[in-house]
């Protein structure tokens, strides 16, 4: 039974076990022959006023004491512990404290009347805390007084486990729903997991709501292969989830530094869109090599795709609304419209005629960690070159020689090996070749005439690639149109994958399974288109990987020393700006020597833990700043574990890595000539003195 009556501020004690303080580091349960201990009420206070008290003493003195929600007691020994009412109570005392201390302070509207007549309500008869916990529950979490999510639900367990109330008693108490109370009893039990992982003491009640989202989304049950008793199969899965959300220590193994990485998933909203990109491995891969939800959800083909459907649905609605207003159209808007349609027609056009070959499609990496890398490779053959053995492979790789003496071909065909079945690679190696933007199917029938065919060593594991261009015979294939299809078969140690591309006049389809790669890797070429969206990839992943600044420090101290920043900008196109003393400026303006160094450096952070190919090293750089930049590339990839394949035919580029001084026993000289009896090319594995005069021998270029 309820009773109503009124009586002193001082007579009216805050419960220190309130749920709103049950997420505080700093609380302990209190017994209760220690509840009304003043230095456990003063402590009941601190943790009230951190919460803020300010709003609610600023409503007492503009409007008064208003009880329309009176406060709920529990008596205790002639002592009222408030059930409901704390923050109200720790007000009321708080400028009860003020007013005896100065009685002439100013209180408003507020009568001084209320610190001797407080309002309260407390049940007589009441023994079962449950009543009093049901009383809040009622408030703050069905109610309209909402206590934080985590608190919520701690409350909701303390009743199923503490005090043994079954699931339909909670609902009914609680008025919540029986989807609801799963939710909650399902979020914490994956909290409880987290909290038992090696980062369960980075737990924070604000975290709730992630591992609701996580709850809550099918998918990522189904990733997890989660079941309604909170049973979890997948723990490998479970692991990377709750790596994505902790902050995670990575330590250097050169220098031995330890460096903190951020959390990957850090907001509600991430953890909801990761059910969008959970089944998309590469984009999961991404993510986590980047260390960043927002890149990895930026490649998924699933993300992309979907918001190409809602894009086309709006335009789809803003024509239906145009079309309601066609009486409208004067000349001007005639003309814009005819603009947009020609630009429709433009990309439908594109999307027919060009095969589109900047896309990574669902490359999954072999091997992402320090390893032996390429230790042999046998080109077979692979245009101009044939039989070609290469042994005595270090981590810097120098393939010298005359023009025309197949350097080019040669790192085609490594990066074709360790690309495996990367069907989007060998076409955009076409493209790069060509000088296209985009390549057309027919020029690429025309163009592909030879087998190609190389095998190798990585880290141990026999790995080899073949393409072929075969004719198909498929009764239900439509063969109008139809030019042929290329064929690519990859093996890594006992893995052997495939893909193809059938080739028609008028567009291209691919077929694969899985596309997989050996490593990590990166092209550099200055004959070449740059791909802008590779250029921002490169850029992203080198300040993920913190050698952003060791670049620009580069650049200051070796070509500009004006210079302050180089970031990569979309406000009105993709491209890079450089910050100079003096002005801002793209950083096409400059020389071709100080992009090159820029973008070379920029791939080494693509290529960590794998392969960087760097075709004519020397092209556009001059000839002073060689032996300063081959020891930075250096020293990139010693730091971020790359082993360098890059060609010259310059003397002053071998010269320059034999005196920058830095680890001149990691470096492999190797010199390409034609065999005059067989017209084949070979490779001389030397050393730099035999090669500089050998090179010396024919002097084609500056130098020689």
């Amino acid at each position: 039974m309820a009773t109503q009556k009124t009586t002193h501020i001082k007579n009216i004690y805050l419960d220190p076990n309130n749920y709103r303080f049950i997420d505080n580091e700093e609380y302990t349960k209190i017994d209760d022959n220690k509840l009304f201990d003043t230095n456990i009420q003063k402590r009941t206070f601190k943790f009230l006023e951190k919460k803020g008290l300010e709003d609610l003493s600023n409503s007492f003195k503009k409007n008064g004491y208003l009880p329309v929600d009176i406060i709920q007691v529990q008596e205790i020994e002639n002592k009222f512990l408030v059930v409901e009412g704390n923050r109200r109570i720790a007000t009321l005392k708080q400028l009860w404290q003020k007013y005896e201390e100065d009685k002439s302070i100013d209180l408003g509207e507020l009568d001084t009347s209320i610190f001797k007549k407080v309002p309260i309500t407390y049940y007589e008869d009441v023994k079962s805390e449950t009543h009093h916990l049901i009383v809040m529950g009622l408030k703050h979490i069905s109610g309209n007084k909402k206590w934080g999510a985590y608190n919520e639900a701690l409350l909701v367990r303390n009743l199923q486990i503490q005090h043994n109330m079954d699931n339909d008693t909670i609902i009914k108490s609680l008025a919540i729903s029986k989807q609801e109370l799963m939710k909650i009893l399902k979020t914490l039990a994956l909290i409880d997991r987290y909290k038992k992982s090696e980062f369960g003491d980075q737990f924070k009640s604000s975290m709730y709501s992630i591992f609701q989202a996580f709850i809550s989304a099918p998918k990522i049950k189904s990733w997890l292969e989660l079941d309604d008793d909170m049973n979890i199969s997948n723990s490998l899965n479970l692991d990377r989830l709750f790596y994505w959300i902790s902050e995670v220590e990575e330590k250097d193994e050169e220098t031995g530094d330890i460096r903190k990485l951020e959390k990957i998933i850090s907001t509600v909203s991430e953890a909801k869109n990761l059910a969008k990109i959970i089944d998309d491995e590469k984009a999961i891969q991404e993510m986590e090599e980047q260390n960043s939800f927002a890149e990895g959800y930026a490649i998924s083909d699933k993300v992309n795709e979907e918001r190409v459907t809602t894009l086309l649905k709006n335009i789809e609605n803003k024509f239906t609304e145009v079309s309601k207003l066609g009486s409208f159209l004067n000349r001007k808007s005639s003309d814009k419209l005819e603009l947009i349609i020609e630009k429709i027609n433009k990309l439908k056009t594109t999307q027919k005629q060009s095969l589109f070959t900047f896309q990574n499609q669902d490359n999954e990496v072999f091997m992402n960690f320090k390893s032996k890398a390429l230790s042999e490779i046998n080109i077979i053959q692979y245009k101009k070159l044939f039989n070609l053995k290469i042994e005595k492979l270090n981590r810097i790789n120098i393939f010298a020689g005359v023009n025309n003496s197949g350097k080019t071909s040669l790192l085609e065909a490594i990066n074709l090996l360790i690309n495996q079945n990367d069907i989007y690679n060998f076409v955009d190696m076409q493209r790069r070749r060509g000088k296209f933007i985009k390549l057309n199917p027919l020029w690429l029938h025309s163009e592909f005439n030879n087998k190609i065919e190389i095998d190798g060593k990585f880290n141990y594991v026999p790995i080899a690639l073949n393409i072929d261009k075969v004719k198909e015979k498929n009764e239900t294939l439509n063969k109008d149109l139809y030019l042929s299809t290329l064929e690519l078969n990859s093996i890594f140690g006992d893995e052997q994958l495939n893909s193809s591309a059938r080739l028609f006049e008028d567009r291209d389809e691919k077929f694969y399974k899985t596309i997989k790669i050996i490593c990590n890797n990166s092209y550099s070429s200055p004959f070449s288109i740059q791909n802008k969206s590779d250029l921002e990839k490169h850029y992203a992943r080198a300040v993920n990987k913190d050698i952003l600044g060791d670049i620009l420090e580069f650049i200051k101290n070796n070509i500009d020393n004006n210079l302050k920043d180089i970031r990569f900008t979309k406000e009105y196109i993709e491209t890079f700006k450089v910050n100079h003393k003096d002005f801002t400026i793209d950083l096409s303006a400059f020389g071709e020597g100080l992009q090159r160094v820029f973008y070379i450096a920029l791939q080494f952070a693509s290529a960590e833990n794998g392969v960087i190919f760097i075709d004519e090293l020397e092209n556009g750089i001059h000839y002073g700043l060689l032996e300063n930049f081959t020891k930075f590339i250096q020293e990139l990839a010693v730091s971020l574990n790359v082993q360098v394949f890059l060609t010259t035919h310059s003397k002053e580029t071998i010269e320059a890595f034999v005196t920058n001084g830095f680890n001149n026993e990691d470096i492999s000289y190797n010199l390409m000539v034609e065999n005059k009896r067989t017209d084949n090319i070979q490779i001389i594995n030397s050393n730099a003195k035999l090669l500089l005069e050998e090179l010396q021998n024919n002097q084609e270029i500056r130098g020689w």
